[in-house]
């Protein structure tokens, strides 16, 4: 039976801080923050780590770990063949996350990865994130010129291991890697994929009685931290067409919502749809002619203004709950949104109520004239009756 232990629940519910456009590592950040406390690296070093959102996950889970000494990210901050030439936004972007989180474990090295590797001893990383130029040569050199820098117990990950797209040649060198050490590797197959090499899985409890442990256990965990992240991933995604529906493009160094904010979109969301249904649901008028006048009014009038003031409200009740200038422009593009909703709906919903109801109308006015009519042709009916009726009484008599 799996068993959620403390560190799995932990990484479960993580959110991470820090979201950038780059949405193909978010997935993974609850397998960063469960790698994080169950190995407590001394040494973290990540080589490629572009706008940061692998970097700054480790470095969030790493918090209250009083064990993890130095948190390094190694990049040119100049591209790949894969990335392309990179824009001076992704370095300052990075950068300026880095000065916002003042963590003085954090090192930042601008240099090509095999220059950086002279800047440490043999044997002194704990676990090393390896997530540069993705083709099989550049791997295989990455994961060779860094392997004796590895502590006997480190742990090597790979990125991008599910990618089998033409250039990638990460599937194919972590297949090779899974051979050479047997019984030794975990591999997550959401987000582009994670490999995971424990060195000596034997120093580290929990990996140990996973890797020995039938195949439904590691399946139960790869299960958790699928859910766990598509969770993370649509909240990303959410968001974003939410700016491009508010007529706000995204750029390439935009940065998400925080875990808070982001959850009080959600909410705001939900809350949205279903005062949306319960409009919906007050247009529909009860159809008694005796009532006819009154009821329209009545319900046109509670159906704008439920639109006009209730939704405005709950807009305004999840703006007090952000913080940051970015949410109160993201809220603010939201509520201008919602006024075009409201004058969509009196457009598209009642105004077509309102005609059916005026067409009712006139066709009662109609019969009513056409009623008027019959009662004066029976009226003047009658009194012609009643006038030879009365003549010839008068005739006889």
């Amino acid at each position: 039976m799996f068993e959620i232990d403390s560190d799995t629940l932990e990484a479960i519910n993580f959110f991470p801080e820090y979201r950038s456009t780059q949405i193909a590592w978010q997935g993974l950040a609850p397998v960063a923050c469960w790698l994080c406390r169950v190995v407590r690296p001394t040494v973290f070093v990540e080589l490629g780590s572009y706008r940061g959102d692998s970097f700054f996950a480790f470095q969030q889970a790493a918090n209250d770990l009083s064990e993890v000494r130095e948190l390094i990210a190694i990049d040119s901050f100049e591209g790949d063949s894969h990335t392309g030439k990179y824009g001076q936004s992704v370095e300052r972007q990075f950068s300026a996350e880095v000065k916002a989180r003042n963590d003085k474990r954090i090192r930042v090295i601008k240099a090509s990865f095999e220059q950086a590797a002279v800047e440490f001893e043999a044997e002194t990383i704990n676990m090393l994130h390896i997530d540069g130029a993705h083709d099989f040569e550049s791997v295989r050199q990455d994961f060779e010129t860094w392997l004796p820098l590895m502590c006997r117990d480190g742990v090597v990950i790979f990125h991008d291991v599910a990618v089998k797209k033409k250039g990638f040649g990460v599937n194919r060198f972590w297949k090779k890697v899974a051979l050479q050490y047997p019984l030794q590797t975990m591999t997550f197959d959401h987000s582009n994929g994670l490999g995971i090499l424990f060195l000596n899985p034997s120093k580290i409890p929990r990996v140990r009685d996973l890797l020995r442990a039938d195949s439904q256990q590691l399946e139960a965990l790869r299960s958790l931290f699928v859910l766990a992240g598509d969770h993370i991933v649509k909240s990303t995604r959410l968001e974003w067409s939410f700016w491009e529906q508010a007529g706000q493009s995204v750029a390439d160094n935009h940065r998400f919502l925080a875990p808070d904010a982001a959850r009080s979109l959600n909410q705001l969301l939900q809350n949205f749809m279903v005062v949306d249904s319960d409009t919906v649901s007050l247009s529909s008028f009860r159809s008694q002619l005796t009532s006819l006048r009154s009821e329209l009014a009545d319900r046109v009038e509670k159906s704008i203004s439920l639109l006009h003031d209730d939704l405005p409200g709950q807009v305004d009740a999840g703006i007090e709950r952000l913080t940051g200038d970015q949410a109160g422009d993201l809220f603010a593009a939201l509520e201008h949104k919602l006024s075009d909703h409201v004058e969509n709906f009196v457009f598209q919903r009642v105004t077509p109520i309102l005609t059916a109801q005026q067409s009712l109308l006139q066709e009662l006015a109609a019969s009513s004239v056409r009623m008027e009519a019959e009662v004066l042709e029976l009226r003047n009916s009658h009194e012609e009756r009643s006038k030879k009726h009365w003549f010839g009484w008068f005739s006889n008599y």
